[in-house]
């Protein structure tokens, strides 16, 4: 199966990054809404939960950490997280692992994300 699979890194900055970061959003989702193919969204969207790119992104995928995680999901500072600002997304084509999202010890500034998940087949989509 053809998966698209995206990396991203959305603008950082409080106040001036954050209009930057609803663009780079509004853009995401142009590109989700014309795929049929199963999609993940992975990276650093410099937003934390409910903040309006995470919002926008949610209307078209579900949330690794909300659906399967442990803990939760703080990811930066790295040496003590504090805030969660890095996600694993994906559409209905997948079904994560339960309990296998797990923010794990990174050499980053952020700590890495892990998550599985599980390619349904075409007809549970």
């Amino acid at each position: 199966h053809t998966v698209d699979f995206y990396s991203v890194h959305l603008t950082q900055g409080r106040r001036s990054g954050l209009s930057q970061r609803i663009r780079q959003a509004v853009a995401i989702t142009h590109v989700l809404a014309g795929s049929h193919r199963p999609t993940i969204v992975a990276g650093d969207l410099n937003s934390r939960p409910g903040t309006l790119p995470v919002r926008l992104l949610r209307g078209y995928l579900l949330d690794a950490q909300e659906q399967a995680g442990t803990g939760r999901g703080a990811t930066v500072p790295e040496g003590r997280p504090q805030n969660r600002i890095d996600y694993v997304m994906y559409d209905n084509h997948f079904r994560p692992v339960p309990g296998s999202t797990q923010v794990l010890a990174s050499s980053s500034d952020h700590r890495a994300v892990r998550s599985e998940l599980v390619l349904l087949p075409p007809s549970h989509c």
